[in-house]
């Protein structure tokens, strides 16, 4: 993450980056159009126009921008369109066609240079959200949940050539070129997910998430992403490594300080307890075998770890020990290594003989809990800072992916590759148990594990 865009109260509609230009354009169902600094990330204008503009009764309104700070675009004229029953939802201009989506399920194709319809498609069942030009082909989404790609034929008609059926509906497309100058394309879903795959095959490369359906994607320079949600909130992602891309979401270690808000970079990045007890402070692990920590305040690294000599998947923060932070390496790494994040020095190192999954701290006793992949898929129990083994609990068949604790500290959940979710009574009994009076009748998971 590298900034977030405040202003917009309703939903944003669209955004777009002029070709050589270091201003953004937004649009919100609230009826503005603002016009973004791309250097500072301050609002500039705020109109209630914009160069194209879709409207609830089919008409697309044109305008031309001006050099006036007051009035920065003037009217120039309409696109009407015959038999529309509903708002234009979606455009983009490819070459000297304009192609414009509408909620009657019907896409048009417009000469720019004529400003006549030239061509109407009856693709989707449903509400047209998006488009992207690839390749002298038109890419187009719905709320029917299909992305459909035509090619335009000899006769000059666009085609479908291939349909891609998803489970939910589509909300926004936008696509770039990786490091290796590979064809990508983002496409956005109703759950709150964004999924990124190649061109043309659509083999998914990875996810990202936020907390509100996106319902606009653009590309900017420099691998920068912005994003616009249902809420209103238009934020600003900078992509690293996109020639493989397994990151969510990335700060801009470059960028200027700017405060960055907590929940949505929480919603963006998924860990095992990636924020610091003060909040200040957020560590993240990736495929690089890399740890980071950053200042939340000012969105730059604090210090960068590199000893894992594996991918660090699991992260936890002491409750007990401010600044101390415990990471996981993977197979070829296999150990905790313990940070005073305060200096920057490693503490301790422990080979564990297996993939550290996850990790998590008791907040009752001195005690560390880990999940492992091969060989024994198990979960360890450590002393710290002795480190010693305390109990190994098995059960998993393939590796524990995930854990998480009860609010009272005591039970456990873990997730692993063999499908199965086990409790375990790992930091104790609640005290609400210890009052219990003893029962006949067996309790709820009575038969789970314990290790006191």
């Amino acid at each position: 993450m590298v900034a977030a865009l405040e202003g917009n109260k309703k939903e944003l509609k669209g955004i777009t980056l002029t070709q050589g230009s270091d201003k953004l354009f937004s649009v919100s169902s609230d009826g503005t159009l603002r016009i973004w600094d791309c250097n500072s990330g301050a609002c500039k204008h705020c109109c209630k126009r914009n160069a194209f503009s879709g409207t609830s009764y089919g008409s697309i309104l044109v305008w031309k921008a001006t050099d006036s700070e007051s009035d920065p675009f003037k009217y120039l004229t309409s696109l009407q369109g015959r038999h529309h029953s509903g708002e234009v939802t979606c455009f983009i201009v490819g070459g000297q066609l304009l192609y414009s989506g509408y909620v009657d399920r019907t896409i048009k194709v417009w000469d720019l240079n004529t400003l006549q319809c030239i061509m109407t498609l009856k693709q989707h069942t449903g509400t047209v959200t998006s488009f992207l030009c690839w390749d002298k082909c038109l890419i187009s989404s719905s709320l029917d949940g299909t992305i459909k790609v035509s090619a335009c034929s000899e006769n000059g008609s666009l085609n479908v050539v291939q349909t891609r059926k998803e489970e939910q509906s589509v909300h926004a497309l936008c696509g770039m070129h990786d490091a290796e100058a590979k064809p990508i394309i983002f496409c956005s879903y109703q759950n709150r997910t964004v999924a990124i795959f190649d061109l043309p095959s659509f083999k998914e490369r990875g996810k990202m998430f936020s907390t509100h359906t996106i319902g606009t994607l653009t590309i900017g320079p420099e691998g920068l992403l912005f994003s616009g949600d249902k809420s209103g909130n238009l934020c600003v992602l900078t992509l690293l490594h996109t020639s493989n891309l397994k990151f969510d979401a990335h700060f801009n270690k470059t960028s200027s300080p700017r405060k960055l808000p907590k929940k949505t970079l929480r919603d963006l990045y998924q860990t095992d307890q990636p924020w610091s007890e003060s909040g200040q402070h957020l560590a993240s692990g990736g495929n690089d075998n890399v740890v980071n920590v950053w200042d939340c305040s000012t969105g730059r690294s604090l210090h960068r770890f590199e000893e894992h000599t594996s991918a660090v998947k699991a992260l936890a923060w002491c409750p007990f020990q401010s600044g101390l932070l415990a990471t996981g390496g993977g197979g070829e790494d296999r150990t905790i290594k313990f940070w005073n994040t305060r200096t920057g020095a490693c503490l301790n190192s422990v080979d564990t003989g297996s993939q550290v999954c996850s990790l998590i701290w008791s907040n009752k006793e001195r005690e560390l809990l880990s999940s492992h992949g091969f060989t024994q898929n198990q979960l360890t129990l450590w002393k710290y800072p002795s480190m010693v083994k305390m109990a190994e609990l098995n059960g998993h068949t393939s590796r524990v992916l995930y854990m998480s604790q009860s609010p009272d500290g005591c039970t456990v959940a873990s997730a692993a590759g063999d499908e199965t979710l086990r409790l375990w009574n790992v930091f104790g009994i609640p005290e609400d148990a210890k009052k219990a009076a003893p029962k006949a009748v067996p309790q709820p998971f009575s038969n789970v594990n314990r290790i006191r």
